[in-house]
């Protein structure tokens, strides 16, 4: 089942590309604004009894289809690390890396003075991601592979001065991965970022 819902979740993700490609002349063609933004920030992986923490940096582009809709692609990378609590007392340190490529949706709440416009999204992540959560009774393990799942963003666009905007935003993914020994799990990814926009 487990197998059926992530080649679902794949097929809709590549038809959502297909969207986007499609949509991005007929979007130029509206003169409808497009925003590509470089962000930073910190995210928590969770699984289990497992944390880890670390940094994030991403680009993203966001073509708007309306005032108040847009699509958005993103690419990002980061590192994280923590430690697992042995039963003896003793620690192990695990570690995790990863590459995404996600897409989707995100509509914004457009106020008369366009200071502060708050936004929430949603959309499909795919994952390229190396676990090393190696320790007695790991249910990770040492893991690499693709990976593919369900985000929600949700933040607000500030604009500091005429030409510059500050985007906080915060960012939760699910993501399903197969483990060393085969088996499907899952691991929840939440942080907050950080982008800055000087306009021209």
């Amino acid at each position: 089942m487990r197998r059926n819902l992530m080649r679902w979740i794949g097929e809709a993700f590549s038809i959502l590309i297909l969207l986007l490609v499609t949509i991005q002349p007929a979007c130029a063609e509206k003169n409808t604004k497009g925003l590509t933004t470089v962000s930073f920030g910190n995210y928590i992986e969770h699984h289990g009894d497992d944390d880890v923490s670390g940094a994030t940096l991403s680009i993203s582009h966001k073509q708007f289809l309306t005032e108040a809709w847009a699509c958005f692609i993103q690419i990002g990378n980061g590192t994280a690390s923590g430690e697992h609590a042995n039963s003896d007392g003793s620690t192990s340190t695990i570690n995790s890396s990863r590459t995404s490529l996600s897409s989707g949706f995100s509509w914004h709440y457009v106020t008369k003075n366009k200071l502060v416009i708050p936004y929430i999204g949603f959309g499909l992540s795919i994952h390229r991601y190396r676990y090393d959560f190696e320790y007695t009774d790991s249910e990770i393990g040492q893991a690499s592979g693709t990976g593919y799942g369900p985000l929600f963003t949700a933040g607000a666009r500030i604009a500091i001065a005429s030409h510059l905007l500050v985007i906080p935003g915060y960012r939760f993914e699910q993501i399903y991965l197969t483990a060393e020994n085969g088996e499907q799990k899952t691991v929840t990814s939440s942080g907050l970022m950080l982008a800055l926009l000087i306009r021209f």
